[in-house]
């Protein structure tokens, strides 16, 4: 049977031999034989591995794909860090511009009450560091605006530590009092009835561990032992402390 012309060899034609063109189709073919041998292999192999079809054909798409081998690997790892290591060392001697030294956010101005409770956390955690700076912190914000703001929800842990910062400061002051700011009592009582008029304030008390419930009980003594309460209050007390489930 003769071939049709298109399927004949490039190498003869006209009646030529040309040995460049025969060597190519030589290395096509043994190329071809190659990778045909290798997606065969791994069809067998992966008709009893491959979990879903998916995963069959890609094992076979990647058939002839060379591995990679251990020094390749720590080759490249090699070369990766220093790359890394120079991009840093550029990156440490490189000079701030002008517009960025410019326009650094600033901190928030801490003498005026938060509007919102995003505002009092991040100013809570991030710029108040000391044990008074946040106690006039919550004198600043007020009972009130406690109440407001943590009215649908309040960290348990954040709760935590409004009660140890009202404790320590206690503890701190003792009789050295302002006589112009409220009673160290009256504005403990009124911050923590703010905080348990909070949504979901059960489930609060659930997350808080042992040393957050002695720090809330420890609280609540200072304020039995003080008479510096008013009838009114001293009589929402035990109320309040029962909320606490103390």
């Amino acid at each position: 049977m003769v071939k049709k012309k298109s399927e004949q060899l490039t190498s003869i034609e006209h009646g030529t031999f040309d040995t460049a063109a025969l060597q190519q189709e030589l290395a096509q073919a043994l190329e071809d034989d190659r990778v045909y041998k290798l997606t065969d292999d791994m069809k067998k192999r992966a008709i009893h591995t491959a979990a879903s079809y998916d995963e069959f054909k890609n094992l076979v798409a990647c058939a002839d794909l060379k591995p990679i081998s251990q020094k390749e690997l720590r080759d490249f790892s090699r070369a990766e860090r220093q790359t890394n290591i120079s991009f840093n060392k550029k990156n440490k001697t490189r000079k701030k511009p002008a517009n960025e030294r410019r326009f650094q956010p600033t901190a928030p101005a801490l003498d005026v009450p938060p509007a919102t409770s995003v505002d009092f956390c991040r100013n809570w955690k991030r710029y108040l560091k000391t044990t008074d700076a946040k106690f006039r912190y919550l004198q600043l914000t007020t009972p009130e605006r406690i109440a407001e703001m943590f009215k649908p929800d309040i960290d348990s842990d954040l709760m935590a530590e409004i009660v140890e910062v009202l404790v320590a400061s206690w503890r701190q002051k003792g009789a050295d009092v302002d006589p112009e700011e409220p009673s160290q009592a009256a504005f403990a009582l009124s911050t923590m009835e703010a905080l348990s008029q909070t949504a979901r304030f059960s489930l609060i008390l659930d997350f808080f561990d042992d040393h957050q419930t002695d720090k809330v009980r420890e609280l609540f003594n200072l304020l039995e032992a003080t008479g510096d309460i008013f009838k009114d209050d001293l009589e929402m007390l035990p109320q309040l402390k029962q909320k606490f489930r103390l």
